[in-house]
């Protein structure tokens, strides 16, 4: 079996979690081939984050330790990742996110939600599928599975990919949360997806869905990922599983 690691968004924790990687991904499929794809910002804190509610305060703890100016060492990451793969941008201006999100419209009066972090995560969610999709092709190469990771979330229990039934209508997500027809709009986890690559395809698509979702769901119901992924992903007619041999995923801090 091939399988592509899609490792996306902001890194946080470096040698941390890749070895929480290693451990809970790689080892336990040591009989397969895991190509990983690396897609991140070289940024360490980024501007779009969300630090003012008091569940955030690990963000505003991190961001006033850092500078804005604080990048990662792009050699470091790559002899530590090992990639396929691997795409580094700069999100420090974050103008393409900026304008995306003046778009947003959001019904809460009360709060305001940095919507460029909405945009910025699911763009390299995107932009990762992009180069696994695009090394198919070219190196005439086909893949049997596909798993979206972040390098800050601590997974529960050891990924088994043999244990899971694939096709191209499930996606796999942590056991957690609200139920999946929550306020009858739902919501699903965006954390972590197991998917064949077909089912991913689908998945990884949700940022050119944002606005839609938007369009139609802003005043019906909370402006948040994980309600618009659930909507996305019905609307592509895709099945979501919460599964208890993933868990109930926890972030590092």
């Amino acid at each position: 079996m091939r399988i592509a690691l899609l490792v996306s968004g902001l890194l946080r924790r470096e040698e941390e979690g890749y070895k929480h990687i290693e451990k809970m991904i790689l080892e336990p499929n040591y009989l397969h081939q895991i190509d990983i794809y690396l897609d991140i910002w070289i940024n360490k804190i980024s501007r779009s984050e969300n630090t003012d509610e008091p569940k955030n305060s690990w963000r505003a703890n991190r961001r006033s330790s850092l500078s804005f100016k604080d990048q990662h060492d792009v050699q470091k990451i790559f002899n530590l990742y090992k990639p396929f793969a691997m795409n580094i941008e700069d999100d420090s201006d974050c103008l393409l996110f900026k304008e995306l999100a003046e778009k947003i419209k959001n019904p809460r009066t009360d709060r305001t939600y940095p919507y460029g972090a909405f945009y910025s995560q699911f763009f390299k969610i995107y932009s990762a599928n992009r180069m696994r999709v695009a090394r198919e092709k070219v190196l005439g190469i086909k893949y049997d599975a596909c798993i979206r990771m972040r390098d800050d979330i601590i997974l529960p229990k050891k990924i088994n990919i043999e244990h899971f039934e694939l096709d191209d209508k499930k996606l796999y997500v942590e056991n957690e949360g609200y139920p999946l027809n929550y306020k009858k709009y739902g919501w699903m986890s965006d954390k972590f997806v197991i998917a064949s690559p077909k089912a991913y395809n689908e998945y990884a698509s949700f940022v050119l869905g944002i606005k839609r979702m938007n369009d139609f769901l802003h005043d019906k119901t909370d402006t948040t990922p994980e309600i618009y992924m659930k909507n996305w992903v019905d609307f592509r007619k895709l099945q979501v599983i919460k599964d208890d041999r993933i868990g109930k995923i926890k972030f590092y801090i």
